[in-house]
């Protein structure tokens, strides 16, 4: 899952010139979910409290972000390590 979420990170930021972030929205109970997105190299920005309501509850979201600039500092940081 972490591959695919790279892919789509770096299309979107290529295809879409203007777009200067990208964001994703995780249930703060779903650790699996948020472990793909920190691999993928975004970053956690904050919690969104009781943002969701769900099988009648209120639920936390934290929200992750990567900016367009991050993904060229990414690519430098790849080249380096092989």
């Amino acid at each position: 899952m972490t591959f695919v979420v790279k892919q789509v990170k770096k299309v979107a930021l290529r295809e879409f010139s203007h777009l200067e972030r990208l964001e994703a929205l995780v249930d703060a109970e779903n650790v699996g979910s948020q472990r793909v997105l920190e691999k993928a190299g975004f970053q956690k920005e904050g919690v969104l409290r009781k943002y969701l309501f769900r099988k009648g509850k209120s639920r936390d979201t934290i929200i992750f972000c990567v900016l367009s600039t991050d993904l060229d500092h990414q690519q430098l940081k790849d080249q380096f390590k092989s």
